[in-house]
C-alpha cells in the first residue's frame, strides 16, 4: 500500500535533538563477533560476523556486509512518553525528507521471541539517487527506552535479514536482581563542612521507612541513584551514598569519598544556586 503521511514538524526535530544531542549512558555496550550487547537496557541483537562495523554517531551502533549492503542499525534513546508506534511514524517521516515513492510492505504490532511487544516496519522507498532502497525495523521499549533495530538493502528486505533484526533480545543481568542488603541507620558524621549532624527522630521523621528506603536503593530494587541525603531544620539527619550507577556487584553502600560521575546534573543545581544569589542580591549582572 502507499503511504501519505505528513512530516511531524514539532516530534521530528525534538527527537533528533535528543538522539544526537543527549548524553551517552541510554546506549553503551560491548561487542563480541556477529553480535552487539549493550549494557543499560540490558539487551543483545547478532548480525553476520562477516559484517564489518561502520563508523556512527556516539549514540547508535552500525555495520554491513563488506560491499556496504545491507547493513544493519540499532538505535536507543530516551523514549520521553513516546510509543513505539510513534517512533515507527517518526522514522517514516525521515525517509521521506530523503526519498520518495515510498511503499509501506508492513506496519504492525508483533513480539519478539521471549515474548516482549514490539512493532514490525517495512518499507520501500527510491532514494535521490534513483536507487530502490528497502528497510526492515523491529521496534521495542524497556525500561523507559526505545529501541529499534534496522535492517537495509538493495531492493526487497528478505527472510534471514528479517531474523537478524527479530534477534533483538532483552536480559536480565545478574546486578539487576535484587540482592539484600542489610542496613541500619546511624546518625551522618560530623565533619567540618558547616553541616550540624543530628538524628532522624529529632525532627520526627520516620527512621523505619527511610532505613526501607536506603535497603531498596542497595539491593537494585531503585536503580541509578547515587546518593541521598536529607536535611531537616537546618540538620544533616541522612547521608546514604552508593556505587556509581548502583553497581549491585559491589553489594555495599559506600562511604562519602567515594567519587562519582555527576554528569549534566550539575547543570540544574548551578543555574538554581546562582538564581537565588541574584534573588539575594549577593550577585549582579
Amino acid at each position: 500500500m502507499k503511504l501519505s503521511i505528513g512530516v511531524h514538524y514539532v516530534m521530528l526535530p525534538l527527537l533528533l535533538l535528543f538522539i544526537f544531542c543527549s548524553e551517552p549512558g541510554a546506549f553503551s555496550g560491548r561487542l563480541e563477533p556477529g553480535k552487539y550487547v549493550n549494557g543499560f537496557p540490558a539487551f543483545s541483537v547478532t548480525y553476520p560476523e562477516s559484517w564489518r562495523i561502520v563508523p556512527g554517531s556516539p549514540f547508535d551502533f552500525r555495520a554491513a556486509d563488506p560491499e556496504g549492503v545491507p547493513s544493519i542499525r540499532i538505535v536507543a534513546f530516551p523514549a520521553m512518553g513516546m510509543s513505539i508506534k510513534d517512533y515507527t511514524k517518526l522514522s517514516i517521516s525521515m525517509v521521506l525528507q530523503t526519498g520518495k515513492d515510498i511503499t509501506v510492505k508492513s506496519d504492525r504490532e508483533s513480539k519478539l521471541k521471549n515474548g516482549v511487544v514490539c512493532r514490525e516496519s517495512e518499507i520501500e522507498w527510491t532514494n535521490n539517487l534513483g536507487v530502490r532502497r528497502s528497510a526492515f525495523l523491529v521496534t521495542a521499549k524497556e525500561k523507559g527506552i526505545i529501541i529499534s533495530v534496522t535492517l537495509s538493502d538493495k531492493g526487497t528486505i528478505g527472510a534471514n535479514l528479517k531474523k537478524v533484526a527479530y534477534s533483538l533480545q532483552f536480559e536480565k543481568k545478574a546486578e539487576e536482581r535484587a540482592v539484600p542488603v542489610s542496613y541500619q541507620y546511624k546518625i551522618p558524621m560530623q565533619t567540618d563542612d558547616g553541616w550540624e549532624t543530628a538524628h532522624l527522630s529529632e525532627t520526627g521523621l520516620d527512621e523505619q521507612r527511610l532505613s526501607d528506603l536506603i535497603r531498596r536503593i542497595a539491593d537494585g530494587t531503585y536503580k541509578n541513584i547515587h546518593s541521598v541525603l536529607i536535611f531537616k531544620n537546618g540538620k544533616l539527619v541522612l547521608e546514604e551514598y552508593f556505587p556509581d550507577g548502583n553497581d549491585i556487584a559491589a553489594k555495599a553502600i559506600v562511604p562519602p569519598p567515594e567519587l562519582h560521575s555527576l554528569m549534566s546534573v550539575t547543570k540544574s543545581f548551578t543555574s538554581t544556586l546562582i538564581g537565588r544569589q541574584r534573588r539575594g542580591t549577593l550577585l549582579t549582572f
